[in-house]
């Protein structure tokens, strides 16, 4: 299935879509031999050949009463949008993994003024792309759009893709002094704490948590794993904890 096909659906002629090619099921002899042999009766009471095509329709039905604007693009948009996408293939795919790329990095660098750095770079990205493709045409407009503005999950019917980075730099921003301290912590994170175990061999590893307040629960339970992992200390359950021991011969 092409991309057009799978943003926007097939285009149907004689059974056949001009985009992709493919055929529907009644016109395609190899998908009517499967159907009829499958007869399997699903936990939804439906075999599976009517849950597909119940789903299908509940899609399409969800598509057709949602909020965002992808969903509602006349024949004549849709086309503008995929000619675009044919004829400008290459720079499409260079633009589209700069975001990708720049966006990947985002809240992993082990300094506050690195990651507000990288959040610019994403938004810098993603502001070239648009430029681009508002520029070249108005198919450009509504590719961008669509495959980017107007994003859409289970929970949210339609957001920008932009955006989740766009939120992280205000919040960098707005909150500098405590992010620069819990970046400062997690980049040498585990010589804290193994500095904390050595002190208390055999500390339960909710007793860390407050020690280190500034560093999400959720990083220092997955920097202990990784000591752990790594052979550093002993991890050993007890009652709702842990205890945690520094390795035999391991020194900090």
């Amino acid at each position: 299935m092409s991309l057009i096909c799978r943003l926007f659906g097939h285009k149907w002629k004689d059974g056949v879509c001009n985009r992709c090619n493919k055929k529907k099921a009644e016109y395609d002899d190899k998908v009517q031999a499967a159907i009829s042999g499958n007869k399997e009766i699903l936990q939804t009471g439906r075999t599976s050949v009517d849950q597909l095509e119940h789903d299908l329709k509940k899609a399409i039905a969800d598509e057709k009463k949602s909020i965002n604007p992808k969903f509602h693009r006349t024949e004549k948009e849709e086309e503008l949008s995929f000619n675009f996408s044919q004829k400008w293939a290459s720079a499409i795919q260079k633009y589209e993994d700069a975001i990708y790329s720049e966006t990947a990095k985002v809240g992993t660098l082990d300094s506050i003024d690195k990651n507000i750095e990288q959040c610019h770079k994403a938004i810098d990205a993603f502001e070239a792309f648009r430029n681009y493709c508002y520029k070249k045409s108005k198919g450009g407009q509504i590719y961008f759009d669509d495959m980017w503005e107007h994003c859409h999950n289970s929970k949210d019917p339609c957001f920008s893709y932009i955006q989740s980075t766009k939120d992280y730099l205000i919040e960098l921003t707005e909150n500098y002094d405590t992010y620069k301290i819990r970046f400062e912590k997690e980049s040498r994170l585990d010589t804290i704490l193994l500095d904390i175990i050595s002190n208390d061999n055999g500390i339960s590893q909710r007793k860390l948590y407050p020690l280190i307040p500034e560093v999400p629960q959720a990083t220092i339970r997955k920097a202990v794993d990784g000591l752990a992992k790594d052979g550093k200390i002993i991890k050993e359950k007890k009652g709702s904890s842990y205890t945690l021991r520094l390795a035999e011969g391991e020194k900090n």
